[in-house]
């Protein structure tokens, strides 16, 4: 550097050609340079450098992330996170946070993802100054005009302070509650108009502009998507919530699941809900114009109940045939029922099967051994889609079109001409012999574990046993040693003191008295 230093201050026109670390070894000698004349630092980016870096010279690099075709968002929580891991399987390359990366696109889109990142980018970063985290907004800002930041763990301060760094530096996005009347009076307008209903699916699948996703990937690198899936910010939608009329919130799950519908209930359809109580899917229904059926054994909601468009039937959903309700067709069938995931495949396969739904959403409720298989069974119904909703807790949405479902079987019928496919579709599929071996074996390797459990307290209760009678018999032989009083009982130490002394002082009284005696005797 002394070196190059010198022969910068001899020869200012010199251009350094090191390769990859041209950039900062022109740095550290211009810099060297300047400290040493106190000038201001010469402009020696020839045109080699400039034709390298056309918009920066340095600090900055954007390339395609290796290995990488795109990434996938994972709701919040680690299980979730497992969950898409093994989805993916051998597909999966790596794990960032919430952000899983994959070396393939996945078709259908795995059920537990919330946002996806088409095509990720990979931003270099050679520190982590002001300066360097305007220049990534800037190249941030020329690739797409609104972004949004995936914030890392507070815990890895390594990636946390860059990262906030570059939010600040980032123009803010403001949180936006999107109110649902919007989108219920966009689509029943169209209704209104004569759009046919596919004219109406289309435009509604074809939403706003996306927003762009970011995230620091490591202290030197910055992982970025200009084209995500959803336009909302991680795939998180806010709602203006009525705090009102409601009896509970569970009518937001809902009405995102009507976001991704192609149509939502219209004003004077017919609705049937199953699991109604207290009546939140009820009221979401009713509040559209929709005749509604509520079946719960429960009771509804006072409010609820009174509403004129509502039907309440104190039954159970399992056990209610879809005869009971006439000839007439059902547009929209809700089921909210917490039942475990197979018993609801079972219910909502009747009611395919009846031929008289158009569409369904229901809530499979994950249980903590629920299989992928089961979920890949309601997602391989023609027509069907399962997707982990943002107001989703401890579960995933299902939602069936029949249009979708005759799309891909019969585009001229409306609803599916023969059910015994569909039941085929349905039904479970059987486990394997490997996979029954493997369940017998876990089955076994559980019974043995149990097994050795009893026998560790088993032995712990018997060394217990054991040692409490070693304890009595030395307390017993030491009360045998020990002297015994006129009861013929064992004497304490103390009193063995104390008899000692009482024997001791006798003696010494006579002892004393013959000592009187010798002296009279000698003074006679």
């Amino acid at each position: 550097f002394l070196m190059l230093g010198a022969a910068v201050r001899a020869h200012r026109s010199c251009v350094c050609a090191l390769g990859p670390f041209q950039n900062c070894v022109v740095r550290s000698v211009l810099s060297m340079a300047s400290v040493r004349e106190k000038k201001p630092k010469p402009n020696l980016f020839g045109p080699v450098l400039n034709s390298q870096f056309p918009k920066y010279p340095y600090n900055t690099r954007i390339e395609p992330l290796p290995g990488v075709r795109i990434a996938y968002l994972a709701p919040e929580g680690q299980t979730y996170v497992d969950r898409l891991q093994a989805e993916l399987g051998t597909a999966c390359a790596g794990v960032h946070g919430r952000l899983v990366l994959s070396s393939k696109i996945m078709v259908p889109r795995p059920i537990f993802c919330q946002n996806v990142w088409r095509g990720p980018l990979r931003i270099k970063l050679d520190a982590t100054t002001n300066e360097t985290m305007v220049r990534v907004r800037d190249d941030l800002l020329s690739l797409h005009d609104t972004w949004v930041g995936l914030p890392p763990s507070k815990f890895l301060k390594v990636i946390y302070n860059p990262a906030r760094k570059l939010a600040q530096k980032m123009p803010s996005v403001p949180t936006y509650q999107f109110p649902f009347s919007v989108r219920a009076a966009i689509l029943q307008s169209q209704h209104q108009e004569g759009i046919p209903r596919r004219r109406a699916m289309l435009s509604a699948s074809k939403a706003a502009r996306t927003i762009g996703s970011w995230s620091m990937y490591s202290p030197l690198f910055v992982c970025a998507s200009a084209n995500c899936s959803s336009i909302w910010p991680h795939g998180q939608v806010t709602f203006v919530e009525d705090k009102e009329g409601p009896p509970c919130r569970a009518y937001l799950k809902l009405w995102e699941a009507f976001m991704h519908t192609p149509t939502i209930p219209l004003p004077g359809e017919y609705c049937v809900d199953l699991g109604a109580a207290p009546g939140g899917w009820t009221w979401a229904l009713a509040k559209l114009g929709c005749n509604v059926v509520a079946v719960d054994k429960a009771d509804l909601d006072r409010k609820i109940r009174e509403l004129p468009n509502v039907e309440a039937r104190k039954e159970s959903a399992f056990q209610m045939d879809p005869a009971s309700l006439g000839t007439q067709m059902i547009d929209w069938l809700c089921c909210d029922v917490a039942c475990v995931p197979e018993r609801l495949l079972q219910l909502v396969s009747r009611w395919l099967g009846s031929g008289k739904v158009r569409n369904i959403i229901a809530t499979i409720k994950l249980q903590d051994n629920t299989e992928l298989e089961v979920l890949r069974a309601f997602a391989s119904i023609p027509g069907s889609q399962v997707k982990h909703l943002s107001y989703n807790k401890h579960e995933v949405t299902w939602i069936w079109n029949c249009d979708l479902a005759s799309a891909t079987t019969d585009p001229k019928d409306e609803a599916l001409a023969d059910a015994a496919p569909l039941r085929e579709a349905i039904a479970v599929p059987p486990l394997s012999a490997l996979q029954k071996l493997k369940r017998a074996e876990a089955e076994e390797a559980k019974a043995n574990r149990a097994k050795a459990k009893e026998k560790k307290k088993k032995t712990k209760k018997d060394e217990d046993d054991d040692e409490e009678e070693e304890e009595k018999e030395k307390e017993r032989e030491n009360q045998q040693q020990m002297p015994q009083g006129r009861l013929g009982k064992p004497q304490k130490p103390q009193q063995q003191q104390q008899q000692q002394q009482r024997m001791k002082q006798p003696q010494q009284q006579e002892y004393d008295d013959d000592d009187d005696d010798e002296q009279e005797g000698e003074e006679k």
